[in-house]
């Protein structure tokens, strides 16, 4: 699977991704560095939700995301990942 996140954070992205595949999470946020085609490395904000189908299994994942590098630049390089589930 090829991810933009660097290589300390890839085990982080894959479980965040295995959390909206169930059906009975709410939406989640997250904030991680992604590395760009040309290396940089950019802090993204984003918001993902499973949408699921009759059966329970997710047929769609909506999410939506925005380059907050600028504001978080005292974090760079390595800003980590920070989950909220809603609580």
């Amino acid at each position: 699977m090829g991810l933009p996140a660097p290589p300390e954070e890839v085990d982080e992205a894959k479980a965040a991704f295995a959390g909206i595949l169930e059906c009975a999470e709410p939406a989640r946020t997250y904030e991680r560095t992604w590395i760009g085609k040309d290396g940089s490395r950019r802090v993204i904000a984003s918001s993902s939700i499973g949408r699921c189908g009759a059966g329970g299994a997710v047929r769609q994942i909506i999410s939506t995301g925005i380059d907050i590098t600028r504001a978080s630049s005292p974090r760079m390089p390595y800003a980590g990942a920070r989950t909220n589930s809603g609580d």
